[in-house]
């Protein structure tokens, strides 16, 4: 998730789109309301709010980036989902939405990919959902992306180690 402001002078359109390549062998169907196969999903949305307050586990994480939609002032732009629940052994696609901006917009830009099967199935998504704008020329990027809890953490204990080591070398220079 990632939010742009568009600082052109005159109104535009835009598509945001993604390739995505898979591959499957879906053995069995997984229970509802999860499914099976590729899931991959784009949505182009406004929000009053300058960021979104993600969660401090994985879990909450995951549900306040998967429900989005219900925070408090979101509209959707566009969006769009993709899914083959174990139809085509293998394909790739192109997944995209299209939005008109007018000079000052801010937008959020989502994507989501879930892979799952059941226990002998696989599905592989090639490790990628590529994304990005048709033509980025006048849309900015927020300078405060929407960090995941591990990447928090990992800053957080390499501060910590970037201190201890410091008054270690303190110590040791007196």
């Amino acid at each position: 998730m990632q939010r742009y402001t568009y600082v052109g002078s005159a109104p535009t359109t835009r598509t945001w789109e993604g390739i995505l390549s898979y591959s499957q062998d879906i053995s069995a169907p997984y229970p509802v309301p999860v499914g099976n196969g590729v899931f991959a999903a784009l949505d182009v949305f406004t929000l009053p709010a300058d960021f979104i307050d993600v969660g401090n586990t994985a879990e909450s994480n995951f549900l306040a980036l998967f429900n989005v939609s219900l925070l408090t002032g979101y509209t959707s732009l566009a969006q769009t989902v993709f899914t083959d629940s174990g139809s085509n052994l293998s394909g790739e696609t192109n997944v995209s939405v299209t939005v008109h901006l007018n000079p000052g917009d801010t937008v959020w830009v989502w994507g989501l990919l879930q892979t799952p099967a059941t226990n002998g199935s696989s599905v592989d998504a090639f490790h990628t959902f590529t994304t990005s704008w048709d033509n980025t020329t006048d849309l900015i990027p927020a300078a405060i992306a929407v960090p995941e809890p591990a990447t928090l953490a990992l800053l957080a204990f390499g501060l910590l180690g970037i201190g201890a080591a410091r008054r270690r070398s303190a110590a040791v220079a007196r």
